[in-house]
């Protein structure tokens, strides 16, 4: 019966979440997001163009070499640049961008209004938290995700039935390391508790709900995941297609993250105010 029971929470939280992607404001966080990869993405195409120049030229000669600063090497280099530079820029102030979001879901959850200006202005409260919440985990999740690869390089052998093993592997690691700091944003956000305390909280609450949680991180993120690998062939698609089509590659796959984004941050806001005692399922 626990089982049963879990299993129709599950879908009553995703059905609470699809409904809360009706409302534009909560969007419009995730939106400013988009436009900042559309920003970064513009600039390293026109990298070689003042004012981009003036950094990106020896920026992209230190991260993928000479060839990669002509065409068509630069569109097979692109994803790997763009993906970098997206984690290391945008990825900061995302901090902020989805602390808002969560801000924003459980007030609508609640059923209480609350402005742009008012979400800031909590994320901005809690940023140093955040900052090193981020830092800690987008480096456990970064290992995980890197360090099979480089540790099997050798086994891998080129094979591609090995490689996508390998590239699984990883992928249900990162979803069991990222769970483990699931609920920490909420816990400091909405208890205003410490980035350390945070994740004892996140540990009781992953601890009542493992499946649950794994799976809100891994389906939507499976869609981004597959996404990734099918593009990350720049070779390959430049080989079937025309280069120039990579770039609209990136931005379709940064569309389709704004959609897991929201998925995977709406699902664990609700369920954590579950497990508060803040709201019924």
């Amino acid at each position: 019966m626990n089982w049963l029971f879990k299993l129709n929470n599950f879908f009553r939280i995703w059905g609470v979440t699809f409904r809360a992607m009706a409302r534009v404001k909560i969007w419009l966080p995730l939106i400013l997001l988009l436009l900042l990869q559309v920003i970064l993405l513009f600039a390293l195409i026109r990298f070689y163009q003042p004012p981009f120049s003036l950094v990106l030229v020896p920026l992209l000669k230190t991260l993928v070499g000479e060839k990669a600063l002509h065409y068509p090497g630069f569109y097979a280099a692109l994803p790997f640049a763009y993906n970098l530079l997206n984690l290391a820029v945008v990825g900061f102030l995302s901090i902020l961008i989805n602390a808002m979001a969560i801000l924003l879901l459980s007030f609508h959850y609640w059923g209480r209004q609350v402005n742009l200006k008012e979400a800031m202005a909590g994320a901005r409260d809690r940023f140093g938290h955040l900052f090193l919440l981020w830092l800690v985990s987008t480096a456990a999740v970064a290992l995980v995700l890197i360090l099979p690869g480089f540790i099997l390089s050798g086994w891998m052998g080129g094979s591609p039935r090995r490689i996508l093993f390998v590239q699984l592997a990883s992928f249900g690691l990162g979803v069991l390391v990222a769970a483990l700091f699931a609920y920490c944003y909420n816990a400091i956000l909405l208890s205003g508790e410490s980035w350390l305390k945070s994740i004892r909280t996140n540990w009781g609450i992953f601890r009542r709900n493992f499946f649950s949680t794994c799976f809100f991180i891994a389906i939507p993120g499976f869609i981004s995941w597959l996404y990734g690998v099918l593009i990350s062939n720049s070779p390959l698609i430049m080989s079937k297609f025309r280069p120039d089509i990579i770039p609209l590659l990136l931005f379709l796959g940064s569309v389709i993250n704004l959609f897991v984004i929201f998925w995977i941050l709406g699902s664990l806001a609700r369920l954590f105010l579950y497990e508060v005692k803040e709201v019924q399922l």
